[in-house]
């Protein structure tokens, strides 16, 4: 057998925790309208703690936390035949990312970093059902990161249904 990280298998105190939470409030209006909003509310957190012994080594603690609340509002708008335009937007905010890495005897900080952050989005896309087994989806999105310059991405799908259990996608974007 193996152990993580370079550390001796069995050793005591050699250890891993990694949890991960969602909450999501939603609501998705009614779809036998042409107009069909969509709104979405979550909270998230992650939390990973490692211990690692090492023989003849320092040992080390590997520690990782983050939480976030973001919101989604999307307009779906099926009014034209065969298509489906949706526009969206987002916003995130990570009140906390934090990296640490450490040996704790004596103590040395290797990585101590928390980089709270914010972002934005904005999208508009269309499903085009060219055939009843043939999908063309085309969209652009603009994402903006509070730490860095804003981004247009564009897509482009083309999905084929061969069959009820098969599905082949053609994509492209940045």
């Amino acid at each position: 057998p193996t152990a993580n990280f370079g550390t001796s298998f069995g050793t005591p105190g050699t250890n891993q925790a990694d949890e991960n939470r969602l909450f999501e409030l939603r609501y998705d209006g009614d779809t036998d309208r042409s107009w069909q909003p969509s709104f979405r509310l979550y909270h998230g957190n992650y939390r990973y703690s490692g211990h690692y012994v090492y023989a003849g080594s320092p040992n080390s603690r590997d520690v990782a936390q983050a939480d976030w609340t973001g919101t989604e509002f999307r307009l779906a708008y099926t009014g034209l035949n065969r298509h489906k335009l949706l526009l969206g937007v987002e916003s995130q905010w990570n009140q906390q990312l934090l990296q640490r890495y450490f040996e704790p005897t004596p103590y040395n900080a290797i990585l101590d970093t928390n980089n709270p952050s914010r972002t934005y989005s904005v999208y508009l896309q269309d499903e085009w059902r060219i055939h009843p087994d043939w999908l063309l989806n085309v969209g652009v999105r603009h994402d903006k990161h509070n730490q860095f310059s804003g981004v247009t991405s564009p897509r482009l799908a083309l999905i084929w249904q061969t069959t009820n259990r098969l599905t082949l996608r053609a994509v492209t974007g940045s």
